[in-house]
């Protein structure tokens, strides 16, 4: 679809939890295209189970793609790219911040959060590099993974139909912070300047 509106795509079918597969990833682009400009961390999954019935297994996979895959991305677009200038996305979740009451996400809850963590720490450690990292915690929205959660009535999240602005789905909402990390002095400035919204470093 790219390629049919006239721009250039290199697509790559990798796993996102192997190290060397995601730095050959890397350094094929950077081979291809000389420079990165922009890095999006989306991959994720979510597994709704007890902490009590959950096994070691469960916990490492969770990790694995949530947490330890968006390490590996980001090392690998710094290692390779030798300008080193861009700008990094992480896809964080409300669950960093939010405890989910219509399912149990403890290992799901905990990934998100390192991510926060993640994304704080190399938003300082790669400013020197002109690298500005930032996160954006979104709500619920209602994608194919999830329909049919969202559209059954009796298991869909109570936040989602009590007119909640911050939950609802699609819906961008004072309660939680949409672009949670602002690196650059200057747009944190502009953010904090803005009543009712709350952003930090």
């Amino acid at each position: 679809m790219v390629r049919e509106r006239g721009r250039r795509a290199l697509p790559f079918k990798s796993d996102v939890t192997d190290f060397e597969a995601v730095q050959a990833m890397f350094k094929s682009v950077i081979e291809e295209w000389k420079r990165l400009d922009i890095l999006v961390n989306n991959a994720g999954y979510a597994q709704p189970i007890s902490a009590l019935e959950m096994s070691v297994q469960d916990w490492e996979r969770m990790l694995a793609v949530d947490l330890k895959a968006r390490s590996s991305a980001a090392g690998g677009g710094a290692v390779h790219d030798p300008a080193r200038r861009r700008q990094d996305l992480n896809i964080a979740s409300m669950s960093s911040f939010h405890v989910n009451r219509d399912a149990d996400y403890c290992h799901y809850n905990a990934a998100k959060a390192g991510v926060v963590m993640l994304t704080k720490s190399l938003a300082v450690e790669w400013a020197r590099y002109k690298i500005y990292v930032n996160a954006i915690s979104p709500g619920y929205c209602r994608t194919p993974g999830n329909a049919a959660r969202s559209d059954n009535p009796a298991i869909r999240p109570s936040a989602w139909t009590r007119g909640d602005q911050a939950l609802r789905p699609g819906v961008r909402g004072s309660g939680a912070p949409w672009c949670t990390w602002p690196r650059t002095p200057r747009t944190l400035r502009r953010l904090q300047s803005r009543r009712g919204r709350r952003y930090s470093l």
